[in-house]
């Protein structure tokens, strides 16, 4: 069901128009307007553009494993890289 036809929603907007002394109908296309304007979009424009601001912040970071001072963890495979530590884990580093 849509959020602005939900009984719920249109209860709680038109009990604010009573309190507010306001029409309903006014109340109501305010309130639809501002949930529209509150509502995220994803359109392939700002998707493309997260994907390459998260490209360009990963550029310098590596992730470097010494398995000597991660006892109890393993095995690090291509599957697993994370394996199952026991004490400490992985770091990142950049």
């Amino acid at each position: 069901m849509d959020l602005l036809q939900a009984p719920a929603f249109l209860g709680a907007v038109d009990a604010l128009a009573d309190e507010l002394r306001r029409d309903r109908a006014e109340v109501r296309t305010d309130a639809a307007r501002y949930v529209r304007e509150l509502a995220a979009s994803h359109n392939a424009r700002a998707t493309g553009a997260w994907q390459k601001f998260g490209d360009w912040v990963m550029r310098a970071h590596d992730l470097l494993v010494d398995e000597d001072e991660t006892p109890g963890c393993g095995p690090w495979t291509a599957t697993t890289p994370w394996g199952w530590c026991s004490r400490t884990g992985p770091t990142w580093t950049g």
